[in-house]
């Protein structure tokens, strides 16, 4: 079911600095949970853009993502009132650490090509209509 734009609440700016992490794995669970004592990353170099885990006994391979300059990262959350369906804000975020399993994330990955779109928006400016009147 759509949701309709105006449904939508991006009024939360709550922009902490809390880990956002996409795992490439379903877990029967939304929201927070205490990752600081049972995921701890370990760098594999010295700027520690590359990371390396064990969840559950499986290798995971990471890579911290920054959001496009101009871009915001929201978590939203679904609420029903009434009849309808909203979504909240309840995060913003600038960066995300995005997990491979045993291979280290590259471009070639659906969601860091994704974010490419953001630049190839910004190609050209904006084309104005020339129809003359």
């Amino acid at each position: 079911m759509a949701i309709p734009v105006e449904n939508i609440n991006f009024s939360k700016e709550e922009n902490d600095e809390k880990c956002i992490h996409s795992l490439p794995c379903k877990i029967h669970f939304n929201g927070e949970a205490n990752i600081s004592d049972f995921f701890i990353p370990a760098s594999e170099n010295e700027n520690q853009e590359e990371l390396d885990v064990s969840f559950r006994g499986y290798p995971l391979c990471g890579v911290k993502v920054k959001v496009p300059d101009g871009y915001n990262g929201f978590i939203l959350q679904e609420k029903s009132e009434n009849t309808s369906k909203k979504l909240c804000c309840v995060r913003t975020f600038k960066s995300i650490t995005y997990w491979n399993w045993d291979k280290k994330p590259s471009k070639n990955d659906p969601f860091l090509s994704a974010l490419d779109w953001a630049d190839l928006c910004q190609i050209h400016d904006p084309i104005e209509d020339e129809t003359e009147d």
